[in-house]
């Protein structure tokens, strides 16, 4: 709340406005509930939400001028590249960046039974391919081989490695509902 505090009320106003415009919302108070690619909701069987604490958080972490504008965000939840399954959580992968080393994501949570958004941000190609080569597991993709091209600035032998671990993730959860 520091950086709200500081934050001039003109700025904070404006930021506000941006994002009951781009999340069509009626007013600050209402959370956001992103329209998932159809194979996410039946994967999820229930809303995923963006809450005003999301707008917050961004704010006392500076991150409202690197994300370049809240579409980014939107854009991450509603037409996703890939989505994988850590312990952290689900992370929505975007790669709307010209820059190869990095991506958007959102991370998605269950809170007290509810689907949050808890985090919005960039991460390094690098973590992404660690978090599958630690376990994580791809549930979805735009397209066929989409995260493996995401990460194609890696060398031969490490794009094997995530191909075959995406590959046995995929035989798991195809087989699994919730």
């Amino acid at each position: 709340m520091e950086k709200i505090k500081q934050m001039k009320f003109k700025d904070f106003e404006r930021l506000q406005k941006e994002w009951i415009e781009t999340f069509e919302l009626k007013d600050i108070d209402q959370d956001f509930i992103p329209k998932l690619p159809k194979k996410l909701r039946e994967y999820f069987k229930q809303d995923i939400r963006l809450k005003t604490g999301s707008l917050i958080k961004m704010i006392n972490k500076d991150r409202i001028s690197s994300i370049n504008g809240f579409q980014t965000i939107r854009d991450t939840l509603e037409d996703p590249d890939a989505v994988i399954e850590d312990d952290r959580g689900f992370i929505f992968i975007k790669d709307i960046n010209n820059d190869k080393r990095v991506v958007f994501t959102s991370i998605a949570k269950n809170a007290d039974g509810e689907m949050i958004v808890a985090s919005n941000h960039y991460k390094k190609i690098s973590k992404i391919k660690n978090i599958i080569l630690d376990g994580g597991k791809l549930l979805y993709e735009k397209q066929k081989n989409l995260l493996i091209n995401i990460i194609k600035n890696k060398s031969n032998d490490e794009i094997k490695l995530i191909q075959q671990k995406l590959s046995q993730e995929k035989s798991k959860t195809r087989g699994r509902s919730r």
